[in-house]
């Protein structure tokens, strides 16, 4: 894990921060391909993307902030210091949110219908997300059962373990497990959203992959948790939106079945 990409002029560019750049540019290129599919025009993606991602960044980076503050309060010229890193998922869902529910409003566009467009690109960019956390060192996993002064060559041969920039302690390249089950996670999104399901079920389906995936993953990470009731933030927060997901998905078929009633008068019998 090298988390310095190149310096030119005296001035360093950092991996994490390249990869970012791509996770902003994935998600933007299919928001746009998606609105040229769906009719709603490839400036529709774009816009949304201007309302999503800036809110996004900032509930990412004052939710790490906020778990780091002794440290940014002795510092606060490196509050805005990204590109070397530090940004919390769950705050950028809860600021891209807040963002999603304002693009909603202007465009009067159902929010359910709304929230099923926008998941689809969110795990592609999480994905490269995940990958400058690993070319970072941070977010790192626990030390390998049986690790020590391995040289990395030895760890890919065991096929287990990767060792960070001056700490040969082979640990769990837990970033990269991560990066891949995001990478199926789109895959799935993607390919349910063209089957053109229940509105809100694209969104749900979300909800409960990517929180139970985190939950696991939850269990291999090394660096400082919170923790409370044997369990990190994390876990708390991805159980809570595993049942949003549950909710949301007993909610659309509720209300299918409630038009599908309506039409055919309640099913009392043939409509009048």
């Amino acid at each position: 894990m090298h988390p310095e990409f190149i310096t030119i002029g005296g001035r360093t560019i950092y991996w994490y921060g390249v990869m970012m750049a791509l996770a902003f540019l994935s998600g933007i290129m299919l928001w746009r391909y998606m609105g040229k599919r769906s009719g709603r025009g490839a400036d529709y993606g774009s816009d949304l993307a201007l309302w999503i991602l800036l809110p996004g960044i900032v509930g990412a980076r004052l939710l790490f902030v906020l778990a780091n503050f002794p440290y940014y309060r002795s510092v606060p010229s490196e509050i805005w210091r990204i590109d070397q890193g530090g940004l919390i998922f769950y705050g950028g869902i809860i600021g891209g949110a807040l963002g999603a529910v304002w693009f909603a409003y202007r465009r009067r566009e159902p929010f359910p219908a709304l929230m099923d467009f926008l998941v689809v690109a969110i795990p592609l960019g999480h994905m490269f997300g995940r990958l400058g956390c690993f070319l970072n060192g941070c977010c790192y996993g626990l030390p390998v059962s049986g690790g020590g002064d391995i040289a990395l060559t030895g760890a890919i041969g065991r096929g287990c373990g990767v060792a960070m920039a001056g700490d040969q302690t082979l640990r769990y390249p837990v970033q990269l497990y991560e990066a891949v089950g995001n990478l199926l996670i789109f895959f799935v999104l993607y390919a349910f959203y063209q089957r053109r399901p229940r509105q809100g079920l694209v969104c749900a389906a979300y909800l409960a992959l990517y929180p139970g995936l985190r939950f696991g993953l939850e269990f291999l990470r090394g660096d400082t948790r919170w923790r409370a009731g044997g369990l990190t933030a994390a876990q708390w927060l991805s159980l809570s939106l595993i049942s949003i997901a549950v909710l949301i998905a007993l909610h659309a078929y509720q209300s299918t079945r409630r038009a599908s009633l309506h039409m055919h008068g309640g099913g009392s019998g043939p409509a009048s």
